[in-house]
Parts: C-alpha cells; sequence; structure tokens
C-alpha cells in the first residue's frame, strides 16, 4: 500500500511562495521608496569617513547634516559633537553654528557665556553669522548689558560681508542713533538783565503715583510669561525660541532663534521679529514678519559639501523657491491677556489663537 501525500502539503509551499514573495515585495517598496534620499546617504557617508580621517571641513559639513537630517537621522546632540571637534580644529564657522546651540539650548545646555565667548572668536575672525548673532545679543541685551553702539558696530561688519539682514539692522539702527537727542525738560538758560521782580517760588511738584502705568503692568505680565500654542513655544512672544526686551512702558521687541519649516520640496530656515505694543487696558496688537535665512531644496542631486554658513544660498534653489530676506507680509494679531496665564488673538482678523504659560 502505497503512502499517500498529505493534503496540505502543495498549499503550505505555495503559502511559503507568497510570504516570500511579500517580503521581497515589501523590501522592494521601501528601497524604492527611499531611493529619492539615497544621494543624501551617500553623501553623509562620504562626508563621516572624511571626518573620522580628521578632515575639518567634513567635520563641520557632518555637523550640518546631523543638524538638518539629511541623509541621517536629525541629531542635535550629534551635531554639537561634531561641530565642537571642528572648533577644536580650528573652524571659525563651526564655532558660529556651535555659539547658537549654546545660546539656544539646542543639542547642549544653554549656556549664553560659552555662546558669547564662541560667537566672539568667530565674529572677530569674519564669520558674518557670528557677527550678526552677535550684534542680536547687544541690541536685546542677551546675557550681556544691553550696547546699541556695540550691536550697531558688529552690524555693519555683518553688512560689510554681504549680510542681507545685517543691512537692514544698519538702516534701522543708524536711523534711531541719528536721532538728536534733547533732553526733558530743557535746562533754561540764565537771564542777561537781573530781575526787578521777586521769583515766586515754584509750586510744590505732586508726588508720584505708586501704582505703575496699567500698559506697563501688562507688558511686564506679557514679558514674564513663556508662551505656547499646542505646547509649542511661539517666537513672536515671549517664549523659550526668543529673546525679547521693552521699549518704553508700552512696548516689547522680540526676535526668535532660527526655526525650521518643511514644504513639499523645500526646507526653508527663518527667524521671527515681532513687537507687541499695548493698546489699553489688557488688549495689546503683534505685528510679526518672518526672515528667511536659507532655502534648500529637497532632492537627490545634492552639490557636494562646502564648508559655509545660514547666509550661504543652496545651489540647488531656484527662482520659484521662497527667496531670502524679510517676507513682505507682516502678520498682525489683535490679542488680550485674558487671564495671567492665558492669551486669545485674532490672528489677520481671519483666524482665533491662544496662547498659554505655566
Amino acid at each position: 500500500m502505497t503512502a499517500q501525500t498529505p493534503h496540505n502539503r502543495t498549499p503550505l509551499s505555495i503559502a511559503g511562495f507568497n510570504l516570500i514573495l511579500l517580503v521581497s515585495l515589501l523590501f522592494t517598496s521601501t528601497s524604492w521608496a527611499s531611493s529619492a534620499d539615497w544621494g543624501l546617504v551617500q553623501r553623509f557617508q562620504t562626508q563621516l569617513e572624511l571626518a573620522q580621517n580628521g578632515n575639518v571641513k567634513a567635520m563641520y559639513e557632518v555637523g550640518r547634516i546631523y543638524e538638518r537630517g539629511r541623509g541621517t537621522g536629525k541629531s542635535f546632540e550629534e551635531a554639537a559633537i561634531w561641530y565642537q571637534k571642528a572648533a577644536d580644529s580650528g573652524s571659525h564657522t563651526a564655532k558660529a553654528r556651535l555659539g547658537k546651540m549654546y545660546l539656544e539650548g539646542r543639542g547642549v545646555k544653554k549656556n549664553i557665556n560659552k555662546a558669547y565667548k564662541l560667537l566672539t572668536d568667530a565674529a572677530k575672525n569674519n564669520v558674518p553669522s557670528a557677527q550678526y548673532q552677535l550684534a542680536i545679543m547687544y541690541e536685546i541685551g542677551i546675557g550681556i548689558g544691553e550696547d546699541t553702539s556695540k550691536a550697531l558696530y558688529w552690524y555693519k561688519k555683518a553688512a560689510k560681508l554681504g549680510h542681507y539682514q545685517a543691512e537692514r539692522k544698519v538702516k534701522k539702527l543708524g536711523r534711531a542713533s541719528s536721532t538728536p537727542y534733547i533732553a526733558s525738560p530743557a535746562t533754561p538758560k540764565p537771564q542777561a538783565k537781573s530781575q526787578t521782580t521777586a521769583k515766586k517760588p515754584a509750586p510744590a511738584s505732586k508726588p508720584a503715583a505708586k501704582s505703575e502705568p496699567a500698559s506697563n503692568n501688562l507688558i511686564e505680565a506679557i514679558a514674564k510669561g513663556s508662551w505656547q500654542r499646542r505646547k509649542r513655544p511661539t517666537g513672536y512672544l515671549p517664549s523659550s525660541t526668543s529673546n525679547c526686551k521693552k521699549v518704553g512702558t508700552k512696548t516689547l521687541v522680540c526676535i526668535s532663534t532660527e526655526q525650521e519649516r518643511k514644504t513639499g520640496s523645500e526646507i526653508i530656515s527663518f527667524n521671527t521679529e515681532a513687537t507687541i505694543t499695548s493698546t489699553g487696558g489688557k488688549n495689546f496688537i503683534i505685528e510679526y514678519s518672518n526672515n528667511v535665512l536659507e532655502v534648500e531644496l529637497v532632492q537627490n542631486d545634492v552639490p557636494s559639501g562646502v564648508e559655509g554658513d545660514e547666509e550661504a544660498t543652496s545651489s540647488t534653489a531656484t527662482q520659484n523657491s521662497i527667496q531670502k530676506g524679510k517676507q513682505e507680509k507682516v502678520h498682525h494679531l489683535d490679542c488680550k491677556l485674558s487671564n495671567a496665564k492665558t492669551i486669545s488673538c485674532l490672528k489677520d482678523s481671519t483666524r482665533t489663537l491662544e496662547f498659554k504659560t505655566k
């Protein structure tokens, strides 16, 4: 009696074949989906090998790649490590990037003193991004004494090296510094002739009001917060991603740290400049605009790495890309401090936004 073939042998073989085919298709699909990034991965591997063999420019490039997540996973911590290696090997551009990371607390613990030292060293060695950042520190008074003349000095240095934002700042601060100072009140000149009539005693001045102006209280309350929307810091309000200073009793000026936004075809690096003005009671307005620092197209044919800074225009940019520099659109928000921890705003007369602080 001959043995019979089990009935389930053929189905198992077919199932096994189907499983192998499915796995093959999955890997093929994954490989195909990531093929667009293959050039970036190859570039990262090439730069990493050069950096590990002591190439200083490659150390800087590896830091930039980690910082931006182009060709490998984004890691500010790894970026800081490679910037430090490049800085220790004499790269002033790496010092500028590392200084910004210490200033913003990205990838490293925030340390204003280290940031100031690194940025000053890079600025003295003609790195325009460092000169610009150092000027902001002096203009706003970030960790150092506020000093408009020093801010203007470094803005001018950066502007001479082609930093477009610094050029705008030079014009703005230049106009402010050229405004003649008028003492208030003016000191009266002595009379040429003696007065024949006795001088009346000056009326006693009224005691100064103890309570601060309402606008000052409002600006103080806003300045003390670290404002977030949907648990993310807000660049045009005082927060962990902005630096702000009071201008008089009714105004607060804020400059955000470098931010990044991805579209379908571009990676846009930018920061935000905002003016917050009290309009009475608990009401105030915010007007802000974005400054585009860098635009990089997301595509496969990435050029070979060249040491540079955030002002360098990607050679892959096209005329259809968002242009660098201050954007023309100025956003307007009508806001109210609802309570000590909540701000409600109407943005551009269309959107309602709410901000919270701890």
